[in-house]
Formats: structure tokens, C-alpha cells, sequence
């Protein structure tokens, strides 16, 4: 409380946002949906040419380097949106 300046409600309301996030996020992860994977079938007798086996998905690029404000009202809920989110996609954070 001393370091944010607020009060111990405020303190314990944000604590329950942000694990109420941290499931969201991990119910997502584990869900999968995220990477939004497509698969379009050949069709080998297709004319005038045949159709090739296509397959998409999301991946991650790589790492995330964080620089984090100085001055920030809740630090929990900024390492939720800082570092959560890129290792939630599997990126690596710096």
C-alpha cells in the first residue's frame, strides 16, 4: 500500500482483476483458439490445376523487451498487461 498509495480495498480489488485475468489468460492458452489454425484440403482433381494441402496458424515472432514507466497507478494490473500477454503468445520477455 505504501508503494502505490492506495487503499488495501483498492489493493485487494485489483489483486482479484488480476488473477481473474490470469485465468482468462491461461483458460485461452490452453483452449488454443488463439492461434486461429486453418486447414484448406487438396483437391488433386481440381481443374484447370490442382489445389495444394494449405495450413495456417499464428506464432509467436520473438522476443519482448518491456520498458516499464516509472509512474504507474497499478503495478499489478501493468504486469499483467506488460508481461502476461507476450508469454501468454509465447514470446520470451526481456
Amino acid at each position: 500500500m505504501r508503494e502505490t498509495n492506495l487503499t488495501e480495498a483498492r489493493i485487494v480489488s485489483e489483486r482479484a482483476r488480476t488473477t481473474g485475468h490470469c485465468r482468462m489468460f491461461a483458460d485461452l492458452v490452453e483452449e488454443g483458439s488463439w492461434v486461429d489454425a486453418r486447414i484448406d484440403t487438396a483437391q488433386p482433381n481440381r481443374m484447370p490445376a490442382p489445389k495444394p494441402d494449405l495450413r495456417k496458424m499464428l506464432v509467436s515472432l520473438g522476443p519482448v523487451v518491456v520498458l516499464e514507466p516509472l509512474i504507474f497507478r497499478s503495478p499489478i494490473q501493468l504486469w499483467v498487461a506488460i508481461l502476461l500477454l507476450p508469454l501468454a503468445a509465447g514470446c520470451p520477455v526481456l
